[in-house]
């Protein structure tokens, strides 16, 4: 992923931890018996420019099917 700022490749896989070690984590509620998606926040760094951007690995699982 390059940094929206300043173009430079940003390092990925960066964990996030908020107070007192826990893990943010992203959740979403579905319709059915497996109701639910969760997924760690996950950052990646810019290395020139301080830029931090968030992202979940498994982005398919929060689709939505009709």
């Amino acid at each position: 992923m390059r940094c929206n700022k300043c173009k430079t490749e940003m390092i990925n896989d960066c964990n996030i931890i908020g107070y007192m070690g826990i893990e943010i984590r992203v959740t979403k509620k579905h319709k059915g018996l497996f109701n639910k998606s969760i997924d760690s926040l996950k950052a990646c760094v810019c290395p020139s420019c301080g830029s931090v951007e968030f992202y979940i690995e498994n982005y398919g699982d929060f689709i939505e099917e009709s």
